[in-house]
């Protein structure tokens, strides 16, 4: 009888340590219950935003002496926590790509633009294609605009 006690405790032994190994150890252990180590994680990179404000364009108007004017200010965002500091640095040169995308435009186009998104993708795309060739190594997540006066 206490043979028979002994095979089972050891049955239960091995089967016990086959599992622990099975499962990855002691990280698959305390990913089974759900141990309070395991579920801290490292924090969510945190937005970076940064804001270019006050992009002044002269517009002109085809067949028109008139020329208009628009002010934009235009939203970067990347989880690149050295973003900040690194756009702030480049703020005349991303000036400047903003200017040249929005040089191909006139006043009727602008005002009349209903998809604004594909305008910040084309403000987006020509940001990107520079931090590449100036080789900044920077994702720019998104370009939106938070303000675009046209007169």
């Amino acid at each position: 009888m206490a043979k028979n006690i002994i095979i089972i405790v050891l049955v239960v032994l091995l089967a016990a340590v086959g599992g622990f190994v099975a499962l990855g150890g002691k990280e698959g252990v305390q990913k089974l219950i759900g141990s309070s180590e395991t579920s801290k994680k490292e924090p969510a990179p945190e937005l970076q935003i940064y804001s270019i404000e006050k992009v002044l364009l002269t517009l002109p108007e085809p067949g028109q002496a008139k020329v208009h004017h628009a002010q934009v200010d235009v939203v970067l965002t990347s989880f690149d926590p050295k973003a900040i500091e690194t756009f702030k640095k480049l703020d005349p040169l991303l000036r400047n790509i903003i200017i040249e995308v929005f040089a191909e435009k006139t006043f009727s186009q602008l005002k009349d633009t209903k998809n604004f998104s594909a305008l910040q993708s084309e403000v987006q795309a020509a940001l990107t294609v520079a931090l590449v060739k100036y080789k900044i190594e920077i994702k720019l997540l998104d370009v939106k605009f938070s303000k675009m006066v046209l007169q």
